[in-house]
């Protein structure tokens, strides 16, 4: 018996092919302060591609989370498709949370790599000065040095994924 039952998994990476495929003219609009960018859903899904291989080349790996701080634009789309179509998993931050909430949530989510919108790069500096001071509360020296870790490789990262995404 034939039926619309679907015989794949639903994921992004699919949802990306598709629509590469059958929507690949259609257009993704930003506005922007000075106006609006335009690009065709296949030029968002090759940046995509290119912005996984960039994540891929920094060390992220299947199951790790990648958190985006970034505002709802084209950018944030293509990292919306990229993480998860590689394996890794997307953690959204919400950028009008305060900086010891945001905190919070980065570490209890566990996020290895953080993509930020340029314009947001001083809202997450209030959160990587936040963890600068020593760290207490049952955290193990191996725990407080991958914190450490985590937030000083934070810009530089994104500085290379950025350049390479391009």
């Amino acid at each position: 018996m034939k039926s619309t039952m679907q015989d794949a998994p639903l994921l992004i990476s699919t949802i990306l092919t598709h629509g590469q495929r059958v929507h690949g003219d259609s257009s993704v609009l930003t506005v922007e302060a000075g106006g609006h960018r335009s690009a065709t859903f296949a030029e968002v899904a090759t940046r995509a591609e290119k912005l996984a291989a960039a994540l891929t080349r920094l060390g992220v790996q299947p199951g790790d989370r990648v958190g985006t701080f970034c505002w709802n634009n084209q950018g944030h789309l293509e990292a919306y498709l990229a993480i998860p179509s590689m394996g890794a998993v997307l953690h959204t931050l919400n950028i009008r949370l305060p900086a010891d909430q945001l905190a919070y949530v980065i570490n209890h989510a566990e996020d290895r790599f953080i993509i930020v919108d340029a314009s947001l790069i001083p809202l997450l500096a209030a959160v990587r000065a936040l963890y600068q001071r020593p760290v207490t509360g049952g955290l193990s020296a191996g725990a407080r040095q991958q914190r450490r870790e985590f937030f000083g490789a934070v810009a530089d990262a994104f500085r290379d994924v950025g350049r390479i995404a391009r």
